[in-house]
């Protein structure tokens, strides 16, 4: 999987994981409070207001500053901490990276590999399974949504394929009706099948209820048929299936199924109370008795996970009964209480907020613009994206006298980023960057520039560009002929430490298919290690990390320009790395 896949499905896990502890927050707080307003308010609010957490749920919307997406934040800190500090420990590559050069070492290399022991490989394997959490949750979460679309179809398929219409002229009359009174113009079939055990509602966008048979009183009949209307009118088959969806979406997370539960329940409770809210005390128990009616032993096929029934099962019911029994309208103060604690629940949900990368703020050149008119070229553009890391080095060309201008937008906090650049006779100037806005202007000579630019932080974001007048006369960067390039062999990295206790040097060559660049280290330091990263052409990256011991290793190269950079701090020694192409 490339880098960028990788990276977006990791920034997606990220976005899951925030919006699932943001609802998990308030799915706590509903359910704490519960005890508090489950008898005083209306069932039906208490239905509906866990569409405020299924939109926390669902949405990545948040201000800028909220607290999950704090949180995380500094989690990115943390993490970036804890690979710096593993990584060098254990000799294998970066997360960041690709392959670990493989079938390209040699035999000095797989010695050094038998130095691994039980507990690097523990941490690294770890960490590998930290950066494919974002496979594993989209695979569950594909999985399951399949599984859940196809026993609803089944079921359909095998309650129709046992359907009946109804024939009796007196059911028909009494059931259009209803279908009248409830002010509903879509047409609603009607069906028998003595296999189900309940009264139910299938389909979208072509309904019908299905009964288990129409032997019962005129009055049961017309208390099934207004209750199912209710919940078709009130949509209650696209509720239940965006909560499976958030099932699916969210199956890590416990708190979820307790809330999925919670609306099933009350999918029935605020059913019953749409309808008895407009009957006397004989009809409610009338209503009552066609419930009850509707618990004797039908047919033996199971509701689907997201049909709507007249009877869920008995523990249901006794709530039910229960609530008719104990119903009561709602007084003025109750409404103003459940409109503040609505108010509340979704400024709670704001508050929490997600977890998001930090747009670009540099607008991208407009898709199909002429470059010729453009009257600067970008030769680098850096940004943070949502991380409390950036870390990348690249090269560019440039023409004498040429003005490269860095603006530097940046806001965080806890840390700061370097810069550096180095000029095509290897001379290095610095930039440190903190948390302001500037802006920079270097005078270039002819030749090719290479950058590094590396910096961890506790929060905020920063953004570089790198811009140089584009040249009139050919916009495009030289780049040497084929000769040139089956000439270019011989050394091409030779780096040293100059008997400092810090090695930073960035540069970049070119190369062609199937050549092999040597990498010859020379190293005794103490106390710290150095990382040699290479990019490719195609912006892959490879890692060497460096401690105290001489090692030769072998890289295949690909057609193009390849960039290199090498940093490294260490208390005591020597260390030089000599690469040759072959």
């Amino acid at each position: 999987m490339g880098k960028r896949r990788q990276s977006q499905i990791n920034e997606m896990i990220k976005l899951i994981l925030s919006l699932s502890l943001s609802g998990s927050i308030l799915i706590l707080i509903l359910f704490l409070c519960k005890p508090l307003f489950q008898s005083k308010m209306s069932r039906v609010w208490q239905y509906y207001i866990w569409l405020a957490v299924i939109a926390r749920l669902l949405l990545p919307f948040a201000p800028q500053y909220n607290l999950v997406g704090s949180l995380f934040k500094n989690y990115d800190y943390a993490a970036s901490q804890l690979e710096r500090k593993m990584l060098p420990e254990s000799g294998f590559a970066s997360l960041q990276g690709t392959d670990l050069f493989p079938n390209t070492f040699t035999e000095d290399s797989k010695a050094e590999d038998e130095g691994y022991t039980p507990v690097k490989v523990m941490k690294y394997g770890l960490l590998m399974v930290i950066r494919n959490l974002g496979l594993v949750w989209m695979v569950v979460a594909l999985i399951m949504l399949i599984r859940k679309i196809t026993i609803y179809q089944s079921f359909i398929k095998y309650v129709k394929a046992g359907c009946t219409p109804v024939d009796d002229i007196n059911h028909l009359e009494q059931f259009g009706k209803e279908a009248e009174d409830a002010k509903i113009n879509v047409s609603v079939e009607l069906y028998t099948n003595s296999l189900i055990s309940s009264p139910l509602l299938l389909g979208f966008f072509h309904p019908c209820i299905v009964l288990p048979g129409t032997d019962c009183s005129d009055l049961d009949f017309q208390y099934t048929i207004r209750h199912e209307l209710t919940h078709f009118k009130r949509k209650d088959m696209f509720y239940k299936w965006l909560m499976q969806t958030v099932v699916c979406l969210h199956w890590f997370n416990p708190l979820v199924y307790l809330m999925a539960r919670d609306v099933n329940r009350l999918c029935e409770l605020s059913c019953d109370e749409a309808i008895i809210r407009h009957l006397n005390e004989n009809a409610m128990r009338d209503y009552g008795n066609t419930l009850l009616g509707a618990v004797r032993p039908k047919g033996n096929y199971k509701n689907s996970l997201a049909s709507v029934t007249l009877n869920e099962s008995r523990e249901l019911l006794k709530e039910r009964l229960d609530a008719i029994m104990n119903y009561k309208k709602q007084s003025k103060m109750i409404k103003v209480l459940s409109f503040i604690m609505t108010l509340t629940i979704c400024l709670g949900g704001a508050f929490t907020g997600a977890y998001a990368a930090a747009p670009n703020p540099l607008p991208e050149k407009a898709s199909g613009q002429d470059t010729a008119e453009t009257e600067e070229e970008v030769v680098f553009h850096l940004a943070s994206n949502g991380h409390n890391a950036i870390t990348k080095s690249d090269s560019f060309v440039a023409e004498d006298d040429q003005i490269l201008t860095i603006t530097i937008q940046s806001d965080i906090k806890g840390g700061s980023v370097d810069l550096f650049l180095f000029s095509p006779d290897n001379k290095e100037q610095r930039i440190t960057i903190n948390d302001s806005d500037e802006t920079k202007t270097i005078t270039l000579s002819a030749g090719r520039w290479a950058y590094n630019c590396t910096g961890f932080f506790q929060s905020g974001s920063i953004t570089i560009r790198g811009t140089v007048p584009r040249s009139h006369d050919n916009g495009d960067s030289p780049h040497k002929t084929e000769a040139e390039v089956e000439n270019n062999k011989g050394t091409v990295i030779n780096l040293s430490n100059g008997k400092r206790d810090s090695i930073t040097h960035s540069g970049s060559f070119d190369a062609k298919d199937d050549q092999v660049l040597t990498l010859t280290i020379q190293s005794d330091i103490k106390g710290g290690s150095a990382d040699i990263i290479l990019f490719s052409p195609n912006h892959e990256e490879q890692r060497i990390t460096v401690t105290d011991s001489d090692v030769t290793k072998t890289i295949a190269l690909s057609a193009g320009r390849w960039a290199y950079n090498c940093t490294g701090f260490f208390e005591s020694g020597d260390i030089t790395i000599t690469g040759k192409i072959e």
